[in-house]
């Protein structure tokens, strides 16, 4: 895939699924994958499904620059201990 605008990486961290995406700048999605959460409280698995997610993606996004990341996530995040509360 190439791109001629800007592209960012959004990720959405939600209770039952974890969804990340390639969007333009005007707002085109251009690929996207989503995979389970993980029923665990252990932030190390949960981060390695995400990454997982996001190295799926990335096999499709050849020739993409990806300018920016957005991340959301369910719950409140305690930034001190980094977090997310249920």
């Amino acid at each position: 895939m190439t791109t001629g605008n800007p592209v960012a990486l959004s990720i959405d961290v939600g209770g039952t699924k974890i969804a990340v995406a390639l969007v333009h700048a005007d707002g085109t999605l251009l690929s996207k994958r989503q995979v389970p959460t993980p029923r665990t409280t252990d932030g190390e698995e949960i981060f390695a499904s995400l990454a997982a997610a996001v190295a799926s993606l990335h096999e499709s996004a050849v020739g993409v620059d990806v300018v920016g990341v957005g991340l959301g996530c369910a719950g409140p995040v305690e930034l001190r201990s980094g977090t997310v509360r249920r």
